[in-house]
């Protein structure tokens, strides 16, 4: 089993509150500072993200970047969507 990249579970954090909000209202203050981290992950961490994240978060497709970062049951990023 390869172990995942450091980078992903916070950016699946962060991509969590601007997609999947609790009780389907997302609160203004959690939702700015989410944008923020993820503005600064892909900064520090933009050599070793795949392209099509890079993509999606320079081009705030935050459902998108959801969707590549997604796991499947395995435990296992779904290798489709971050494929280089």
């Amino acid at each position: 089993m390869v172990a995942e990249p450091d980078w992903l579970p916070p950016i699946r954090r962060h991509l969590a509150v601007i997609v999947r909000p609790s009780n389907g209202v997302g609160q203004p203050a959690e939702i700015l500072a989410a944008l923020a981290e993820l503005d600064n992950l892909l900064a520090r961490h933009r050599a070793a993200l795949p392209p099509r994240l890079v993509h999606y978060l320079e081009r705030r497709s935050y459902e998108k970047a959801w969707l590549a970062c997604a796991k499947d049951a395995s435990g296992q990023a779904q290798e489709n969507h971050l494929s280089h």
